[in-house]
């Protein structure tokens, strides 16, 4: 009797585990929450001069769900250039996988252009925020 009640524990322990998203079968670095990019630009001014350039990065996953999106308000002044990198340089590996999308801005002109970008997960906007970028010639 001791034994079964020993493998129920066990049971219980490993189902509640799986539940939990602990050992699951993705990690938490692809889930579109293990990333908050909020801190470093949100609310910020970014200071360009013409030619120069911002990048910012986040993670995605469009298997799972998530990926970002830039808003920009009067898109004069800055060029939008993005490209996505897989966490994996085997093709093979790429299905199912996750990787990061990175925003290059590049200053084409003066002017004061707001820039906001916004997390989505399964259809639902989950995170944004906003840089202002400021262009001089």
């Amino acid at each position: 009797m001791k034994r079964n009640a020993a493998l129920v524990g066990v049971w219980i322990v490993a189902c509640v585990w799986g539940i939990s998203g602990c050992g699951g079968a993705h990690d938490a670095s692809d889930d579109g929450h293990a990333y908050p990019p909020t801190v470093p630009l949100a609310g910020k001014t970014m200071n360009l001069h013409v030619g120069q350039e911002m990048t910012w990065s986040g993670r995605a996953n469009g298997s799972i769900g998530y990926h970002w999106e830039c808003v920009m308000g009067p898109a004069d002044g800055l060029d939008l250039t993005i490209d996505f990198v897989p966490d994996f340089a085997d093709p093979l590996q790429h299905i199912g996988s996750g990787g990061t999308e990175h925003f290059t801005w590049r200053a084409s002109k003066p002017g004061t252009v707001g820039v906001t970008l916004q997390r989505w997960f399964r259809g639902e906007k989950t995170d944004e925020f906003t840089v202002t970028v400021v262009v001089s010639g």
